[in-house]
Formats: C-alpha cells, sequence, structure tokens
C-alpha cells in the first residue's frame, strides 16, 4: 500500500539521522447492547422512527380478543429515552379504536418534517388509513384514506421510506403481492402493483429510498427476498436472495431497515421449532450493507425474543434527558441500547502513546497483519480500565488500535504521523512480577474476519468473480471493498458454494 508523505516527512526520511515518533490509540467502537428499558408490553406489530425534534416516535397495532378486526392504533412519543415511563404510555389514534386489522402491520415515517402512520382498517372496510402529525407526533390528524387493496384484501405487512411513499404486501389470487402509492400535492396515489411473480405467503416488508429508486427487503415466512423499484419508469427488478431457505426449519419474517453512516442494518426475526438447533426461539438477527446488496453474516439478539418484529435505531442527544447517543433495538416487551462511540467518552477512547514500551508489526501474504504492544502499566494505572462483564472500558476485546507512525520533522521538530493501520484486539496479557508491571496487546487486522464461518451454506450461480469477492467480505462483516476494474474481475464463475461451518 502506498501512502503519499507532505515534504517535512520526506525530508525527515532523507535525513542522516531522524528520531521516529508514533501515536496509539485504544477506541471500542463496538455497539455492547444491553438491557435498557422494560416495558413489559405486551407483543404486537409496531414500528418507529426519528421525528426531526429527535424525539422517538413508535406506533403499535394491539391485539384483540375481538377476533383480530377490532384493534386500535397507537402511538408514544419518547422525548427522554432514559425515563421508563415514556416507553410505557399509549394513546390511540383519533378514530381507530376498536377498527383495526391486528395482523397487517403497521409502520411510521418522517417525509421532511410530517410524519405518517400507517395500519389497516379490519371492521367496517379494509382501507389503509394514514394519520398525519405536523409537531412531531404531539397530535395528529386522521384518519384519511390511502387506498383500498384490490378485493379489499387484506395485507401482510406496511413499509414507509419516508419519502412520502407507502408500500405494502397484500392477498391476490395464488399468493401474495406488493404495492406502493405516494403522496403529492395533498393527495395519494392509485395503487401501483409490481410485475413480479406473486409470493405463495408473506410476512413483512422493508423499504429504503437510496435518491433514485426504492430497494425492498419481503419475507415468505422463510426466504428474505429482495428488489427495487424505480419511481421514474415505473420498473420492477427482482434483486438477489438475501437468506435463502431450502426447508422451513428456520423461519425468517417481519424485516425493518433503517440507514445510519452509509451503512443499512436490516433486523428480522429468526424462529426455530427446534427441529435445526434442538432449541426454540425466536429471536432477532441483525445483518448490514453498504449498497443493499451484499450483506453480512450479522448476529442474534437473544436478550429480545419476539414474534412481531424488533426495530433498530440510532438517536442523537434526545430532546430532553441524559441519555446521550445511543442506538437502540427496540421490541415491545423489552429495549436494549449502547452508546454510540465518542472520542470524549473516556469508557471507549485512550490514548496509550506515551506508555508504549515496544511495538512490533507482522505481515505475511495470506494472513492477517498483526500487532503485538507492550505497555507501561507501572502502579497499575490501566487495571481499572479493563472491561469486566457487562462494565465495558478501553480495554475490551475487539476495540481497535490505532497504529500512526512517523518521525518528529521540521523547524520545531513535532511528529509528523500518519496512520499505518488499525488493528482489532484480541488478546490482553498482565505481566506482572517484582520487577515489571506491563500489559501485552495482541490484535490483529479486520482481515482477520475472512477467517469466520457463515452459518449457513451459500450458492451462488452465474456471478462475476468482484460479485463474489464482494459477497465474501460482505459476509466477512467487510463493507466497503475496492476491487480492481480489470478483465479477470469480471470473469463468470457459473456455480460458486460458500459452505457452512468453512472459513
Amino acid at each position: 500500500m502506498v501512502r503519499p508523505l507532505d515534504s517535512s516527512l520526506t525530508a525527515a526520511l532523507q535525513a542522516l539521522s531522524r528520531r521516529p515518533a508514533i501515536h496509539l490509540t485504544l477506541e471500542d467502537h463496538v455497539l455492547h447492547y444491553a438491557s435498557y428499558q422494560s416495558p413489559g408490553n405486551a407483543d404486537c406489530w409496531h414500528d418507529a422512527c426519528l421525528a426531526s425534534d429527535n424525539s422517538l416516535v413508535r406506533v403499535q397495532v394491539t391485539r384483540s380478543a375481538g377476533g383480530g378486526i377490532t384493534s386500535a392504533f397507537q402511538f408514544q412519543r419518547i422525548t427522554d429515552p432514559s425515563l421508563s415511563t415514556q416507553w410505557t404510555v399509549w394513546s390511540s389514534l383519533p378514530g381507530s379504536s376498536g377498527l383495526m386489522f391486528e395482523d397487517g402491520g403497521c409502520a411510521v415515517s418522517n417525509s421532511n418534517g410530517t410524519l405518517r402512520a400507517f395500519a389497516q382498517r379490519g371492521t367496517g372496510g379494509t382501507q389503509i388509513w394514514v394519520w398525519t402529525s405536523t409537531n412531531n407526533g404531539v397530535s395528529w390528524s386522521g384518519p384519511q384514506t390511502v387506498l383500498s387493496p384490490p378485493g379489499d384484501a387484506f395485507v401482510k405487512g406496511l413499509a414507509s421510506a419516508g419519502n412520502n411513499d407507502l408500500f405494502f404486501l397484500y392477498d391476490v389470487s395464488g399468493g401474495d403481492s406488493i404495492g406502493c402509492a405516494f403522496y403529492s400535492s395533498g393527495s395519494w396515489s392509485a395503487l401501483t402493483s409490481w410485475t413480479l411473480p406473486a409470493l405463495p405467503s408473506a410476512a413483512g416488508v422493508a423499504v429504503a429510498w437510496t435518491g433514485s429508486q426504492y430497494s425492498l427487503v419481503y419475507s415468505d415466512s422463510y426466504n428474505l427476498f429482495s428488489c427495487t423499484f424505480a419511481p421514474t419508469s415505473g420498473v420492477w427488478t427482482a434483486g438477489p436472495i438475501i437468506a435463502p431457505a431450502t426447508t422451513t426449519a428456520i423461519g425468517r419474517f417481519a424485516p425493518h431497515l433503517s440507514f445510519v453512516d452509509g451503512i443499512y442494518t436490516l433486523t428480522f426475526v429468526e424462529s426455530d421449532s427446534g427441529f435445526m438447533t434442538g432449541l426454540v426461539y425466536n429471536y432477532p438477527r441483525q445483518r448490514f450493507s453498504s449498497d443493499l446488496l451484499h450483506w453480512s453474516s450479522g448476529l442474534i439478539l437473544p436478550d429480545l425474543p419476539c414474534i412481531y418484529g424488533a426495530v433498530s435505531l440510532t438517536l442523537p442527544a434526545p430532546v430532553t434527558g441524559n441519555a446521550g447517543a445511543r442506538g437502540y433495538v427496540i421490541t415491545q416487551a423489552t429495549v436494549s441500547s449502547a452508546p454510540l462511540f465518542q472520542a470524549s467518552n473516556p469508557a471507549q477512547f485512550l490514548d496509550l502513546s506515551a506508555a508504549v514500551l515496544s511495538y512490533q508489526r507482522y505481515e505475511q501474504s495470506g494472513l492477517p497483519a498483526r500487532l503485538e504492544v507492550q505497555i507501561d502499566n507501572a502502579g497499575g494505572v490501566y487495571n481499572a480500565l479493563a472491561t469486566s462483564g457487562n462494565s465495558y472500558k478501553p480495554f475490551s476485546l475487539n476495540a481497535k488500535l490505532v497504529l500512526s507512525e512517523g518521525y518528529y520533522a521540521g523547524v520545531s521538530n513535532v511528529p509528523d504521523l500518519i496512520q499505518t493501520g488499525v488493528y482489532h484486539l484480541e488478546q490482553i496479557h498482565w505481566l506482572r512480577s517484582p520487577h515489571e508491571n506491563r500489559l501485552l496487546l495482541v490484535a490483529k487486522d479486520v482481515t482477520r474476519d475472512l477467517d469466520l464461518s457463515p452459518r449457513f451454506q451459500n450458492v451462488y450461480t452465474n456471478q462475476t468473480l468482484g460479485f463474489l469477492v464482494t459477497e465474501i467480505c460482505a459476509q466477512a462483516g467487510l463493507l466497503t471493498v475496492q476491487l480492481p476494474t480489470s478483465s479477470q474481475v469480471l470473469q463468470i464463475v457459473s456455480s460458486f458454494v460458500l459452505q457452512a461451518g468453512q472459513s
């Protein structure tokens, strides 16, 4: 890798004598989700979005004892996530009590400051209704009819990307289809139905607006499919299957999409009746992508069992309180949260430059780069800064060691540094004797994740070499890969299998 050097650093390298300089920081960017609130709400279809004033607005369709078509559509506005009471108080949206279809799902989105909440009527009609708020969810007007699904069909999921839009799954002869409508000049458009084959069944849909087209993720209860819709041309295009299923052993449903800092987070419920793993569970799984095409294997959140979905959101500093910028995974019964990385947080950032006694970098073809650093721990100054249990401190496994190297340069003889490596902490050794008190930190660069094993087998047919390389990197969590523009990268591979349990 070639790194550009400024003139002063170049001069230092060419000098007969030079004094090396380094800068080493320890940064914990990992979202350590932990139980944050336990509202204990009954599980049901729900959704959430961020209002323009950084309040969190949630909606739910309550479960009804009256046959599933007499539910209420309710909302919740959270201005201080640290207050448990704000997670338990719900208010019914105007005109919704006793009328809503409980299994149609719901959605809420922010379209340039206008909040819209969607759900389907169940008693007296099957219209998809929308409620609107222009004051960040404090008050709502409606309901207004978006449209009635063809044949008064029931819907199997609702989603909005916050672009004055609505997408939904609905019953058709032989299965389920996707339709959409758009708001413009004070009214909703007529239904636009997709042109792809009907699904045999449906269990939720999620959508994201990329600026030129919509990307959708939807479920048939077992597979997670993707497609795109270009509103200017009206063209629907089938995408790759995100999570293919060859059996009904693992269920996947209730997808949600969020987009933060260039990364899409797909959260869905993964279910096993005990046939596949021997365990009966309904856990959310998160998967990540930078292009809505290649997805990481992701992670399971076993502390949040649910059936009707989990919503992942990132909130900046809230309207009130001291919750700070945090990431949230929200189910009806439990809310998990983790603080976002901030260099000003002493639990997430530590400058180790002055304590480095020695370090070595090991680089070998075909293996992850390795960094070993010895840190002066005289007087046990760093003893209390190591993670213990759920008390996370800077010395935490998988935290980043960011190394910059250079020389003292220029007339003022100040350090002139460039970043030369980012490594993930794998081992922390405490070296103690009557004559020493040191820490040995062992870390590897991010290519170590290519040695991880996929959980499920993945089969690819007639894909380019570049697609396969990008896909394998994404499965390992490496989401931003730059490939050369060569003919070799464009070669078609007729068949490739990424086997479960193998790196």
